[in-house]
């Protein structure tokens, strides 16, 4: 396994590699890595992948138990199911059971929201 993983791993190496330290310095390599990254997440919003609102908050949920809209989603022997047999509502627990679920798409007013970052943090104070 660790060699399989080796051999995984050798072509990002060798790639890393093959740029010179003047185009790390002035951060050539770093942008490049942050295109490719921004044209696969682009890539991933297009085709609907990132749209949060394929999982219903608990709210619009119509399909959801309503034992679990109006108590909670009960964790027993280490899983909490919202829907039996999905493997997208199924999630790893222990001891805590869940009260409710927002979409990043229900908790982001505006924005990118395909990250869902800009619904956390902290608050910018001006002086």
């Amino acid at each position: 396994m660790k060699f399989a993983s080796t051999l995984l791993a050798l072509p990002a190496v060798a790639t890393a590699a093959f740029y010179p330290p003047e185009m790390y310095q002035r951060g050539e390599v770093h942008q490049m890595i942050l295109n490719m990254k921004n044209e696969q997440w682009n890539a991933m919003e297009v085709a609907g992948l990132l749209n949060s609102s394929q999982y219903p908050s608990w709210k619009t949920w119509d399909q959801l138990d309503k034992k679990v809209k109006n108590d909670c989603l009960r964790c027993r022997d280490g899983l909490a199911i919202a829907e039996q047999g999905n493997a997208n509502y199924t999630f790893r627990c222990n001891n805590m059971d869940a009260y409710d679920f927002l979409n990043h798409a229900d908790m982001v007013a505006s924005g990118r929201g395909r990250d869902g970052g800009l619904g956390f943090g902290g608050k910018s104070v001006q002086k």
